[in-house]
């Protein structure tokens, strides 16, 4: 069967020539604001997501000291939601916890 071993994974030849490669998969960190506008064009009251803790805590430690564009996207995230009538529901845990 097809599992990847080691990063970065090679490209499943049968999808890639369709562009499928999965590299890059609904990306909500660069479509922040095209997804709110999606949602609330759709009359979404309410969205719940994830924090990616490697993304405020990229070694995993809090002592190692914290990376701020991550604490700013989520900020930034949640006034945007909360501006387009939309409350958000912050999961602290999913699938990932800094273990420092």
């Amino acid at each position: 069967s097809y599992c990847c071993k080691q990063a970065p994974c090679p490209v499943n030849p049968t999808m890639g020539i369709k562009g499928a490669t999965g590299n890059v998969a609904c990306d909500g960190y660069h479509m922040v604001d095209t997804d709110i506008t999606l949602m609330k064009s759709m009359g979404l009251k309410h969205y719940r997501f994830s924090i990616a803790w490697p993304r405020i805590f990229p070694s995993g430690r809090a002592a190692d000291g914290i990376n701020n564009k991550g604490i700013d996207f989520y900020n930034r995230l949640i006034d945007k939601l909360l501006d387009a009538g939309i409350t958000p529901y912050v999961t602290l845990y999913h699938w990932d916890l800094p273990q420092g």
